[in-house]
């Protein structure tokens, strides 16, 4: 048991969790902790599955193997074992799109996190539960609505990862301090932790989070004016993520390369990159940017006048699902898109009426472009 726990760890950290060789050593060891009396020994198998399943884009199977584990853990009575639990339950719900269950599940860990019990579990697994709850509540924070509150976390988990002295949590925490920062749409700090991660992941051979973050590094260079450079990068980024078979955020890439296209006037090929997501989304069933797409698809189709009407059914889709995941900062990005387009056909009152409700819903993050523009536009309209 220890043996193929050891052998899973080491090869997530050189390797990346979605390879087919970590699945199995944490699925032999899964079987190998139920021959044992004490049930408690399965759960760092599940952990390092639940880890290699939503990696590989097999989302639900996360989600199941997370079940089980609290299943397991709430027999046991365990509040420690039950924080990990739902840790993992609330990692796999955010890639589905379930924000609100999300929150309550990640809470509800952090409620639990007990850091005597929990951190010295970072050198049997290469996870810090707490660090890592904490990095994944920190982007349903944002996207819930509340960019502050997700900043504070994160920066909080990184400073707790710097004093732990392991690599690998403080790894993964940078990488959500990107997340973060690349949501509040300030690609100067993106740069910044990047270089950050990448020493890190280069000086102790971690491969997985400095490969994840490379795309959102490109993103930023676009948003900093270097298009080509950003755009080149971030195909490449997407090209090593299918030789590693880590297709968790793949979907979320190619938005990130429709985006950068659209800006740089390449729309057939921004077309091709939406389509390749949506057809990763439906086979993995990741859905939390499902509305980003939606507005990007909405936004192509607007520049035709003869697609007004499919455009219009795209920004209305792309609110939609951002009202019904509680993603409101996508609400935000989605209704000022959709503001835009009303405004441009001369629509005043209706774009007031979209807009303007969910530019007052807005509590914090009064500083970011994303907030900026759309308060910019409410008072235009007002």
């Amino acid at each position: 048991l220890a043996l193929q726990m050891t052998y899973g760890l080491a090869l997530k950290t050189g390797r990346g969790y979605a390879v087919e060789a970590v699945g199995t050593a944490y699925g032999r060891a899964r079987e190998l902790s139920r021959r044992v009396q004490d049930p408690s020994l399965v759960i760092p198998a599940l952990i390092g599955l639940a880890a290699h399943h939503v990696v590989s884009g097999e989302i639900e199977t996360s989600r199941d193997v997370a079940l089980e584990m609290l299943a397991v853990v709430e027999r046991l009575g365990d509040p420690n074992l039950q924080m990990i639990g739902h840790w993992a339950l609330g990692a796999a719900q955010f890639h589905l799109g379930e924000l609100a269950s999300s929150h309550a599940q990640l809470s509800r860990a952090r409620e639990l996190y007990d850091p005597a019990y929990h951190r010295p579990r970072v050198w049997q697994t290469g996870i810090e539960p707490g660090i890592f709850c904490a990095s994944e509540l920190s982007r349903t924070l944002t996207l819930r609505g509340y960019p502050d509150q997700g900043l504070a976390c994160i920066k909080q988990a990184v400073a707790d990862a710097r004093a732990l002295d392991h690599p690998q949590p403080l790894a993964f925490a940078l990488l959500f301090e990107i997340f973060a920062h690349l949501a509040r749409r300030n690609a100067r700090e993106v740069r910044r932790v990047y270089d950050q991660l990448a020493v890190v992941c280069h000086a102790h051979g971690i491969a997985q989070e400095v490969q994840w973050a490379a795309p959102l590094a490109a993103r930023a260079m676009i948003e900093l004016g270097d298009t080509r450079r950003g755009l080149r990068v971030l195909e490449e980024g997407l090209a090593a993520h299918i030789e590693t078979r880590s297709t968790l955020l793949r979907p979320y890439y190619f938005v990130l390369l429709a985006g950068g296209l659209i800006r740089a006037g390449e729309l057939r090929r921004a077309q091709q990159a939406l389509d390749q997501s949506a057809a990763i989304a439906e086979a993995t069933a990741q859905r939390a940017y499902e509305s980003e797409r939606a507005r990007l698809q909405a936004e192509l189709l607007a520049m035709d006048p003869a697609t007004a009407d499919a455009a219009e059914e795209q920004y209305r889709r792309a609110l939609a699902v951002a009202r019904a995941q509680g993603a409101r900062w996508l609400e935000l990005r989605a209704a000022r898109a959709y503001a835009h387009f009303m405004l441009k056909g001369r629509r005043l009152q209706e774009a007031r009426d979209v807009l303007v409700p969910v530019c007052a819903g807005i509590t914090e993050g009064f500083d970011t472009l994303d907030y900026l523009y759309a308060d910019g536009l409410a008072k235009t309209l007002g």
